[in-house]
């Protein structure tokens, strides 16, 4: 789903971006990719206990339930060629994935 401009100010209004707690309904969540609702909830504690990732969680003010996640690792891994063309990974000379993002902070 894609957000028009205009529509990001009721957004701010609706939601807050958090740091990890197990004290929100992550069982709840599911983003129909089960790899990702195990690591929300069986993983991110640690990982964000190790400093490994910091976890944010997209939370809605009203009834704090869990929108989305996102996880920001403090590391990376290494693919060979033959893995990048097997996944059709399109990279840069340098090897890093480049994105333009827009960050709002309410």
């Amino acid at each position: 789903m894609f957000y028009c401009e205009n529509e990001f100010e009721y957004i701010l209004q609706t939601v807050v971006l958090v740091p990890y707690s197990p004290g929100y309904k992550l069982g709840d969540f599911d983003c129909g990719t089960e790899d990702y609702n195990q690591f929300l909830t069986n993983d991110a504690q640690y990982y964000v206990e190790q400093n490994i990732s910091q976890v944010r969680l997209l939370i809605h003010k009203q009834t704090a339930d869990l929108i989305a996640y996102m996880a920001l690792s403090t590391d990376s891994f290494l693919l060979d060629k033959e893995e990048k063309i097997d996944i059709e990974l399109a990279l840069s000379v340098c090897g890093m994935m480049c994105f333009k993002a827009k960050i709002l902070v309410p």
